[in-house]
């Protein structure tokens, strides 16, 4: 009888520990999920600031580009050149005007303008790829303001390896021309290590217009 009650005992004693550490697996189970879920969130956050960055800084290029703008009054003349030689120094104080674009920011990757009549670059050998309107054929991000935020995508302007964001927007210049102006910038997606301390893998997803992934 003494060997029977022992073994009950027993049994119940180790069914009370099996219970004791599934349920104390599961509370870490949790609590390591909300700690993943955590910091996905601060991922998320963080990527989410340097796309609105990049955006915001691309907007401030293509309006400086615009007509008005500080570039788009070269521009402007440069349009309106008659003479060959008039035409040819404009055209090289112009170059100068969107190379400088650089130096606003060290991400910038490139800026542009685009002829859709004539289907080329408004000036030839600003970039290390030549621009050739397959920029229209990208998912749109949104469109505001008439400004086209597109989605990430391979360069145009600089290396194919090189992931960008970019920016697209139609003027109208004073004597009728119609441009495209066109700006990348580097894709900053990653995530700073004091925040990605355990190294977790991440996928980056954007939506365009439609809301399609």
């Amino acid at each position: 009888m003494k060997a029977k009650m022992l073994g009950i005992l027993t049994m119940c004693a180790m069914t009370s520990l099996l219970a004791a550490v599934i349920v104390s697996y599961m509370e870490l189970r949790m609590i390591q999920n909300d700690s993943i879920e955590d910091n996905m969130k601060m991922y998320l956050d963080q990527i989410t600031k340097n796309t609105d960055e990049a955006y915001y800084d691309m907007i401030s290029i293509v309006n400086y580009m615009g007509p008005g703008g500080l570039i788009g009054n070269v521009t402007d003349s440069y349009l309106d050149a008659v003479d060959n030689f008039d035409r040819f120094v404009e055209q090289r104080s112009l170059r100068q005007e969107l190379l400088g674009l650089g130096y606003v920011n060290t991400k910038l990757v490139g800026a542009t303008y685009y002829d859709k009549e004539e289907k080329k670059e408004l000036i030839s050998g600003m970039n290390v790829r030549t621009l050739d309107g397959r920029q229209n054929a990208l998912p749109k991000v949104v469109k505001c303001a008439g400004n086209v935020m597109q989605a990430a995508h391979a360069s145009f302007l600089g290396s194919s390896e090189k992931t960008v964001f970019s920016v697209m927007r139609e003027v109208v210049f004073g004597n009728g021309k119609k441009l495209e102006i066109y700006a990348e910038i580097e894709a900053d997606m990653k995530t700073p290590e004091e925040i990605n301390k355990e190294g977790y893998p991440y996928t980056y997803i954007q939506t365009d217009e439609r809301g399609v992934a």
